[in-house]
C-alpha cells in the first residue's frame, strides 16, 4: 500500500492575497522573499497607499515579480504582480470608481480579480 495519499491533478498556480497597509521597500523585499520561498505565482495586494505609478514604482518593486496591474490612491490602492517566469499573462481590466478598486488579469487562461472597497 502506498504511503502517498496525494494525487497529482495537473499544474497549479499559487496566489498570495495581502492587505499590505502601505507598501514600502522593506515590505516589498520581505514579500518577495516569502513568495519566492513558497513558490507563489500571483501576488494580489490591497492598500498600497501609493498615490501615483511613480510612487508605487519607487516603493513597490517586488524582486522576482513583475507588476501587471495597479490602481493608485494615497489612502487605498491595489496592485497585482506575477512571477517573472510566467508566460501568457495579460490585463483584462483595471478600474477605480470612487473608493472601489478592481483589477482582473489572466494567467495561463485563469482569471484573477483583485477587488478592494
Amino acid at each position: 500500500m502506498s504511503q502517498n495519499r496525494s494525487k497529482f491533478i495537473g499544474p497549479t498556480i499559487k496566489v498570495c492575497d495581502i492587505n499590505i497597509e502601505g507598501i514600502s521597500k522593506a515590505k516589498s523585499e520581505y514579500l518577495s522573499k516569502l513568495c519566492l520561498d513558497y513558490e507563489v505565482d500571483v501576488i494580489m495586494i490591497q492598500e498600497t497607499h501609493a498615490d501615483s505609478a511613480l510612487d508605487l514604482d519607487r516603493r513597490g518593486k517586488v524582486p522576482g515579480y513583475q507588476l501587471i496591474s495597479a490602481e493608485c490612491h494615497p489612502k487605498y490602492g491595489t496592485a497585482i504582480f506575477v512571477r517573472q517566469s510566467l508566460i501568457n499573462v495579460k490585463t483584462i481590466f483595471s478600474t477605480k470608481t470612487g473608493d472601489i478598486f478592481q483589477s482582473a488579469i489572466s494567467v495561463q487562461g485563469i482569471t484573477f480579480v483583485n477587488n478592494h472597497t
